[in-house]
């Protein structure tokens, strides 16, 4: 459908389920562009629930997400709550890549993951990280269901005095390596970490 001018939106209920599929997801769909030099494109979008912190058993909370962004071709969201997930799984915009968009289930139905929509026409740039919190002493660098536990982390600490800066990537594939949103401190101001990429 997506090689013919559609666009569908596949939903694999567990990302563990997607293995089966591996062979289509790593070798057709993301090497048609490559394959034809341009001439196709399959820009379908998967997604799948995936991670832990749910009562799934060993085959519903795995965590696929490394073998997806190391397939060249596609792009990878991971939002960390519920206007990052309308933001990033809009299908409006004319893209020729496929994309996976991954659904951290340990935030599902908790009331720290909602959030207000922006607005109708809300969307996220791949490859856009996002400063949650600032801070100058250490940096961590997260997503999904990792950004509230890395802002827990960075409350406890900040009982001893660390000021704990928290970047959420938002897209795991492109990799934001400066992030350019930075609602706090100074524009343009690198974090300790991004340096030293």
């Amino acid at each position: 459908m997506a090689t013919g001018g559609y666009k569908p939106v596949v939903e694999i209920q567990f990302s563990d389920y997607s293995y089966p599929a591996y062979m289509q997801i790593r070798n057709e769909i993301s090497t048609l562009r490559w394959r034809s030099g341009g001439a196709w494109s399959c820009p379908v979008v998967v997604r799948m629930a995936t991670g832990g912190y749910i009562r799934g058993g060993p085959f519903h909370s795995q965590c696929p997400e490394s073998l997806y962004i190391h397939t060249p071709g596609w792009y990878v969201a991971y939002p960390s709550n519920a206007a990052d997930a309308k933001g990033t799984d809009e299908n409006r915009v004319p893209h020729r890549r496929p994309r996976h968009l991954l659904r951290a289930q340990g935030l599902y139905r908790q009331v720290f993951s909602k959030s207000f929509e922006p607005d109708a026409d809300y969307l996220i740039p791949f490859g856009k990280a996002k400063i949650v919190q600032p801070g100058t002493d250490m940096t961590a660098i997260t997503w999904g269901s990792g950004v509230v536990r890395c802002q827990r982390a960075a409350a406890e600490l900040a009982k001893d005095g660390f000021s704990v800066e928290v970047i959420d990537l938002r897209t795991l594939v492109p990799l934001d390596q400066d992030p350019s949103f930075r609602p706090y401190g100074r524009p343009g101001r690198r974090s300790s970490s991004m340096k030293r990429r």
